[in-house]
C-alpha cells in the first residue's frame, strides 16, 4: 500500500474519483448526499498508520431520499460491487471477511469486491446509529440521554 494519507482525505478522494462520477453518469435520477460519519478514529481525524489494521480505508455513506432508497440501494450497492476501481490512491477499495471491526482491506483484481459505501436514509442512520427518530422534535431529556457509546449490532 502507499504512504499514509488521512482516512477523511482518502475517503474523499473514494468520492471524488470513484462515487461522484458513477453517480452522474448511471444514476443521476438519485438524490443523494455523502459523508464519513460513523465509527473510527478517522471519523475526528485521529487515524494514525497505526489504524489501517482494521476499520480504515476507503469508505463513506451514502444518503438516499427514502423513495430513491427503496427503489435503487440494491442497484447501486451492486453496481459498486462490479464497477468500483480495485484501488484509490494505491489502497483497496476491497474488505476481506470477517468484516468484524469494520473489515480489513484486501487487495483484490476480479469482481465483485466488497466495498464499504454504506447507502442508507439520513432517518434510518439516525435511528441505527443513535436511536433517535430525527422527524420527532427531540426533547431535553432526549437529547441528555443519547449515549456516548454506540453498541454495535
Amino acid at each position: 500500500m502507499d504512504k499514509f494519507i488521512p482516512g477523511l482525505e482518502l475517503s474523499g478522494k473514494l468520492f471524488q474519483l470513484a462515487i461522484e462520477p458513477i453517480m452522474q453518469k448511471v444514476f443521476p435520477q438519485i438524490e443523494y448526499s455523502a459523508a464519513r460519519l460513523d465509527y473510527g478514529s478517522d471519523v475526528l481525524g485521529f487515524d494514525t498508520p497505526m489504524s489501517m489494521d482494521h476499520g480504515w480505508g476507503p469508505r463513506l455513506t451514502l444518503y438516499f431520499l427514502e423513495n430513491h432508497y427503496k427503489n435503487y440501494q440494491n442497484q447501486v450497492s451492486d453496481y459498486f460491487a462490479n464497477h468500483l476501481p480495485f484501488h484509490i490512491q494505491g489502497f483497496p477499495t476491497n474488505f476481506a471477511e470477517p468484516y468484524a471491526d469494520g473489515g480489513v482491506m484486501a487487495y483484490k483484481d476480479s469482481y465483485p469486491i466488497h466495498h464499504m459505501v454504506t447507502i442508507t436514509t439520513p432517518e434510518k442512520w439516525f435511528s441505527d446509529y443513535l436511536g433517535v427518530d430525527i422527524n420527532d422534535p427531540f426533547s431535553p431529556t432526549t437529547w441528555l440521554t443519547i449515549p456516548q457509546q454506540r453498541q454495535k449490532d
